[in-house]
């Protein structure tokens, strides 16, 4: 499936059609995505990296202060 969807084709005009964001997912390896992709995230914050994928990396400057401080 091509996302995001090819807004000129012809199903996406139909008159009884509601799109939503796509949110919902569910299969085994999905679920080991998201085991993996949290863990990685877990390890780059410990070694003080940026995570893939932060949604505010603007922030990650001051919690490397926060968790860097000794006080």
């Amino acid at each position: 499936e091509q996302e995001p969807p090819d807004w000129k084709d012809s199903l996406l005009s139909a008159p009884n059609l509601l799109v939503t964001p796509h949110v919902a997912f569910y299969s085994e390896e999905s679920l080991k995505d998201l085991q993996r992709l949290t863990a990685r995230a877990i390890v780059d914050l410990y070694n003080h990296k940026l995570p893939e994928g932060l949604l505010n990396p603007e922030l990650f400057p001051g919690y490397l202060q926060r968790v860097t401080s000794n006080g």
